[in-house]
């Protein structure tokens, strides 16, 4: 090679050289994503443009529900499966931490056929104390979970495909935190948790609530981990006109609105020219309107197109996106559990935790557990049911962590019940239940009903699980009860006679999972029978009872006020004798069966009820009644009265207001009924029963079922019914 030749490639060499040197490298980009709650749903538009571009994302900062949807994409998932998920899940039932029903051990079964009001009032040294929100996260808390597995060893947020900060709000101080490592479900939840209606998340020394509050749009934070250029994405919310300030609940809306887009114009304020606001079209959807989230994707996605020249300039290759891609692959691996440990719970035992929750070693079963977890918070003792996976040495261990109620562990519950038929007779009961639990380590509680009105009643029971696995108990039990007796000559109420009653029992029983329960009993009872209205030939005077009693209880239904699926069963038997006090030897036995199915927005339930007493006639205490709502509609509640009775009752109802906006069901139904009450066994059959049905309106509120309803029974006769209850009960 000649000195020229030499020269020549040295000048060649020394000139790419000196090219590569002065080519810029690429800028960091920041993403920062505001809250907004189902709004957020647009940030996946923006991401589906930013992917469709070619625009690699180095850091991203997110508060509220932008701190969820930032935390998953920067965990590895992309813009298309984000919006898969946002699409199949329930939101309405992820912000609704009452859990399944079927998740109810049978004894808050019965608690939940008892009581209307669906809330429970903790009572403690300092008087009356309610819970820190009125959802604490528990569902929600097990989707950030399960959608976070994959990232569950990662404990500093630096450390994901793309570094994130999940801003969060110390609510002791009012400044914002930017959460950089721990959990990353952790750190979603509390960024999320809107005052007052999240109870905070405690995370080491502090207590944080939505990031919202104190910092919703972070362009700070995204500069402080180094980013360059800023896509900044603001699915702020509109302020209302004065028009549309109506209430002041509408005012109290526009003052946090203003707070919070204060503080994001400071934020907007530090821009640079090189930096990209989004600000996609969302008008007036609401923050809970998810049922809108696919109509929120698409305006984020042409809301961003729009900024397509200044996006543009981002964009790199095929090949090196190619490779940003390929470098931050969501790697779904299955973990292999080697040991299961429970704690936390200051109140149950280790074992009573361990055999609700059924959780055995291997590859992770994600149904499986959260199916446990369900059972463990089905119990109605904590505020939270959390799991982690950790490490001893070469295992892997799951361990699971239960948080007591913050307001328990002792509880009131309310509930009314009020009859009207629109023709001058209604009956009422306002009701409290006081509930002390984990009076030991075993799971005691006691149980006190107070019940004031039409029906008084005085109700204590201590129930106590004998063994960890909460399958047997003991129960004692005491009862003071006032009620009045209709005596009617056809429909015409001829006498009204007023039973009191104190009673003591002892039962011994045992559990069936959640779904059943059987018990048997002593029973011993004094009472006294005195006429309040009217005459009659003669008024029965005090009595005496005691009882052998068996009880079996089934229950799967999905609702207790309009179920649309499931079974109830109750078989009881009351063996009277005369060797424990009875007046004579007699058996009251009572059956009753209710089956619901549905198919769309339309449910039947079928329900059959009898009842009867052998070997002797029973006393005005032990008679059974029929006429009310549902139990011959058009009949007059207590009208029919005998020894036996039999009731089949058909109903198909339609709930007809199915918008995800408005929170109390409205259902309108009909029912076809048919039975009657006899004295004499002889006649009882179905050529002398009688036929009645009803139309009927109701409502699932928050203070319980109300019905609006109008009965027809055989012979003419009709009812107005208007009814503060359960009709199916």
């Amino acid at each position: 090679m000649t000195i020229r030749q030499l020269t020549s490639l040295f000048l060649l060499f020394f000139t790419c050289t000196a090219a590569l040197a002065n080519t810029p490298p690429r800028p960091k980009v920041g993403l920062v994503l505001s809250g907004g709650g189902a709004r957020g749903a647009a940030h996946v538009g923006v991401l589906k443009v930013l992917e469709d571009m070619r625009i690699p994302v180095d850091v991203i900062t997110g508060a509220s529900m932008g701190a969820v949807i930032g935390g998953l994409y920067a965990m590895g998932y992309d813009a298309r499966h984000l919006e898969a998920l946002i699409d199949e899940i329930d939101w309405t039932d992820k912000f609704d931490d009452d859990p399944a029903r079927s998740s109810l051990s049978f004894r808050r079964k019965q608690d939940d056929r008892d009581f209307l009001v669906d809330f429970d009032i903790g009572v403690g040294a300092r008087g009356l104390e309610l819970p820190l929100g009125l959802v604490q996260g528990q569902k929600m808390n097990l989707l950030l979970k399960a959608q976070t597995l994959p990232v569950e060893h990662i404990d500093d947020f630096d450390d994901l495909h793309i570094p994130f900060r999940a801003v969060a709000t110390d609510v002791e101080t009012g400044l914002p935190v930017a959460l950089g490592d721990g959990d990353l479900a952790t750190a979603l939840r509390a960024s999320m948790a809107v005052p007052g209606a999240f109870s905070p998340v405690e995370i080491g020394d502090r207590l944080l609530i939505d990031g919202g509050v104190s910092n919703n749009l972070p362009v700070d934070v995204a500069r402080e981990m180094g980013a360059d250029v800023l896509i900044v994405v603001d699915i702020q919310f509109p302020l209302l006109s004065r028009d549309e300030l109506r209430s002041a609940l509408d005012i109290t809306g526009q003052l946090l609105t203003i707070l919070v887009n204060r503080e994001s114009m400071a934020q907007l304020e530090t821009l640079d020219a090189d930096d990209v606001v989004i600000v996609p079209e969302l008008g007036r959807m609401g923050s809970t309107e998810f049922h809108l989230a696919g109509q929120a994707i698409d305006i984020g996605e042409t809301t961003a197109h729009k900024q397509y020249e200044a996006l543009a300039r981002l964009s790199v290759s095929e090949q090196d996106y190619a490779a940003y891609v390929a470098d931050r692959t969501l790697l779904h691996q299955t973990p292999t559990i080697d040991y299961v440990r429970v704690a936390g719970s200051e109140t149950l035992r280790r074992e009573v935790l361990s055999s609700q929750l059924d959780i055995g070693t291997g590859p992770i079963d994600l149904e499986a557990l959260g199916s446990g977890i369900n059972r463990l918070y089905g119990l109605s003792a904590f505020q939270l049911v959390d799991y982690e996976l950790e490490r001893d040495g070469d295992r892997t261990g799951l361990a699971v962590t239960t948080t007591d109620k913050s307001w328990g562990p002792n509880y009131l519950a309310l509930g009314a019940r009020l009859t009207d038929d629109l023709d001058g007779t209604s009956r009422y009961t306002l009701g409290a239940r006081y509930t002390r639990t984990a009076i030991n380590r075993r799971g005691a509680e006691w149980r006190s009903d107070l019940q004031i009105g039409t029906n008084p009643r005085l109700f204590s029971e201590f129930y106590q699980p004998v063994d960890a696995a909460w399958r047997y108990f003991i129960a004692p039990q005491i009862e003071l009860e006032r009620f009045e007796a209709d005596l009617f000559d056809r429909d015409q109420r001829v006498a009204e006679l007023l039973v009191s009653s104190a009673s003591a029992g002892f039962d011994i029983g045992r559990t069936f999972g959640n779904w059943g329960e059987f018990r048997v009993g002593l029973r011993r009872t004094n009472g006294r029978s005195s006429l309040r209205v009217g005459e009659i030939d003669a008024v029965p005077d005090s009595f005496n009872s005691g009882a052998v009693t068996a009880r079996f209880g089934h229950d799967t239904l999905d609702d207790v006020n309009f179920p649309r699926r499931g079974w109830r069963n109750e078989l009881s038997w009351e063996g009277l004798r005369a060797g424990l006090g009875s007046s004579t030897n007699r058996d009251r036995l009572t059956a009753s069966s209710l089956w619901a199915g549905s198919r769309g927005s339309g449910t039947w339930v079928l329900a059959t009820r009898a009842g009867t007493i052998l070997r002797g006639a029973g006393e005005v205490q032990d008679l059974f009644d029929l006429g009310g709502l549902f139990r011959l509609s058009g009949i007059r509640t207590g009208q029919l009265r005998g020894q036996h009775y039999a009731l089949v009752d058909l109903a198909h109802y339609r709930q007809f207001n199915t918008s995800a906006s408005f929170d109390a069901p409205i259902y309108a139904g009909a029912t076809l009924e048919i039975g009657n009450a006899w004295d004499d066994s002889d006649r009882i059959g179905l050529d002398n029963a009688i036929l009645a049905g009803s139309l009927f309106l109701g409502m699932d509120t928050f203070i319980g079922p109300v019905y609006l309803a109008y009965g027809l029974a055989e012979g003419g006769q009709t009812a107005a019914y208007f009814l503060l209850g359960r009709a199916f009960d």
